[in-house]
């Protein structure tokens, strides 16, 4: 597979995936950095500070503090001082996020229906192991070129 093809490819998933989170966009009245804080915090829990949704999401920390306030604002999400770290910030959703979060959900399984179709159960298996390897050989080549930078 050529460099093109490949990047291609993740660039068309990517795309792909942000219209579908459109459809909850426009149906909850949020901006894309919004909705996608929304679809991180729900599928990784326990990654709920703004620097790490920014480190995972790849998104600026200007554009997630923005974000976060309208979030905030709109009664959906709260910020909840860590009782261990004071000088960190936990973003939580609320219950008020429940629809917004089953309909993030709900594309998530959709999209991910849509991309493995036709893909046997071995070949799942062998996809998720692949794309795991992917991310955490990224990672490393990330900070190793950060380090040399």
């Amino acid at each position: 597979m050529k460099t093109t093809e490949f990047l291609n490819c993740m660039r068309c998933i990517v795309k792909l995936h942000e219209s579908m989170l459109k459809t909850v966009c426009h149906r909850y009245e949020l901006s894309n950095t919004q909705a996608a804080i929304i679809s991180f915090l729900c599928n990784n829990p326990d990654k709920n500070t703004a620097a790490q949704i920014a480190q995972l999401r790849m998104l600026s920390k200007g554009n997630i503090s923005t974000a976060v306030d309208g979030l905030v604002e709109k009664g959906l999400l709260e910020r909840k001082t860590d009782e261990y770290d004071r000088r960190s910030l936990r973003l939580c959703l609320l219950p008020a996020a429940d629809p917004i979060v089953h309909d993030v959900q709900q594309i998530f399984d959709d999209l991910f229906t849509e991309l493995t179709n036709g893909f046997t159960h071995a070949e799942l298996h062998q996809f998720h192991s692949l794309t795991q390897r992917l991310e955490e050989n990224a990672y490393v080549a990330m900070r190793r070129r950060k380090r040399h930078a």
